[in-house]
């Protein structure tokens, strides 16, 4: 009986293993394929805020347009009144000692081996 259930189950993982196999070489040769149809050559360069793509739908959700191209529409005047109300990054920690070297790599260390000691009691 445990015989019987050994060689079943391991006969069942063989068989699933086979089976992702199999779909995995197909996913593969898909993929192959695709990329020697679609050629970079043939896609045409777009210019800045242009772009173009192509979509794919689903069996219950069909989409009636697949290939696009649109063009993205900058108001200039909206960005830079936006731009003027931008305000700088507060600065949280500064890592520049006294003598104007950059400490940031000590400090992160030390942290970590203070943190490593209180937790590890090494």
């Amino acid at each position: 009986m445990f015989c019987n259930l050994v060689i079943t189950n391991t006969l069942s993982l063989i068989i699933r293993m086979h089976n992702l196999y199999a779909n995995f070489v197909k996913t593969l040769d898909i993929c192959r394929f695709l990329k020697d149809l679609v050629n970079s050559a043939l896609i045409p360069p777009t210019g800045q805020g242009m772009f173009e793509g192509v979509v794919s739908d689903n069996f219950d959700k069909r989409i009636d347009q697949k290939i696009f191209h649109a063009e993205i529409v900058v108001d200039n005047a909206k960005v830079s009144a936006e731009m003027k109300a931008y305000q700088l990054i507060p600065i949280i920690a500064n890592f520049i000692n006294e003598d104007g070297s950059d400490n940031l790599k000590e400090t992160i260390e030390a942290n970590y081996r203070k943190e490593k000691k209180k937790y590890c009691r090494l």
